[in-house]
């Protein structure tokens, strides 16, 4: 997160970064424009649970992301994969 601020410093006034456990706590506040998970969702217990908590969070019109990533490393013969919802 140290690394998304600094490159947002000068819309610090308009972005909130958090940092949640999600399966032990609940999002602070609600009315959130975005949601972004990327390499987390999977993670959590009952991914629709996890989900519908995320919704709740979300202002009406609000938008939830969810990304994964699979990167190619050499010699493994993996393919890039990119997977957003």
């Amino acid at each position: 997160m140290p690394q998304a601020q600094d490159r947002t410093r000068d819309k610090a006034a308009r972005l909130n970064f958090q940092c949640a456990d999600l399966i032990r706590d609940d999002l602070p506040g609600d009315g959130y424009d975005v949601i972004l998970a990327i390499d987390s969702i999977y993670f959590m217990g009952d991914y629709n649970k996890t989900l519908a908590k995320l919704n709740t969070k979300l202002r009406p019109g609000g938008r939830r992301t969810e990304g994964s990533g699979l990167c190619r490393t050499e010699g493994s013969g993996l393919d890039s994969q990119l997977f957003w919802k």
